[in-house]
């Protein structure tokens, strides 16, 4: 499988690949873009070495998340990839725990 990058001046890079004709986002990727790194460890979610397992069972869809090989600068890690609904389900956990949500 082949991973097609998005470049935009203000969101950075967002790599993509397409799985059965639907779209998955690199989940390291999709975070940086929305600024949810000022979040408590958000960015550690994205390596397979980080994200339990149990986590990613209670809180995801399986059918919809991928652990692919990206090499970046002669790097190869394993990097979590999602679709559009458990993209929107990881947002929705770190908004969450965003202090900034706290209005008492």
């Amino acid at each position: 499988m082949e991973y097609k990058t998005f470049t935009h001046p203000e969101f950075g890079d967002l790599r993509t690949i397409l799985i059965a004709d639907e779209a998955f986002f690199c989940l390291e990727d999709a975070l940086k873009a929305l600024k949810v790194d000022v979040f408590r460890n958000a960015l550690k979610l994205c390596h397979i070495n980080f994200m339990p397992q149990d986590e990613i069972e209670n809180r995801l869809n399986l059918s919809g998340v991928v652990y692919l090989p990206v090499t970046t600068e002669g790097k190869t890690d394993l990097m979590l990839f999602v679709d559009l609904s458990n993209l929107m389900e990881v947002v929705d956990m770190f908004e969450e725990e965003d202090p900034r949500n706290d209005y008492t």
